[in-house]
């Protein structure tokens, strides 16, 4: 992966960007919580930033905009 430049460099990247379109799949989460036992809860981790910093932004892009 090419971590120098993501999707998003500029705003109207940003704005062009299909947010509407991102669906985060609950599947699996629905799966496992048919099975567990009464008051037993399900945490769920994510790696949002780390998607955000790697995909959309890039981490040069990244820390350019931090410094600017």
């Amino acid at each position: 992966m090419d971590e120098s430049r993501g999707l998003i460099s500029s705003w109207e990247e940003f704005e062009q960007f299909p947010w509407d379109e991102i669906r985060p799949d609950r599947s699996l989460c629905e799966f496992v919580a048919q099975d567990l036992p009464g008051g037993i809860k399900l945490t769920v981790c994510t790696t949002l930033f780390e998607h955000v910093l790697e995909n959309l932004l890039g981490y040069e892009e990244l820390f350019y905009l931090l410094y600017d």
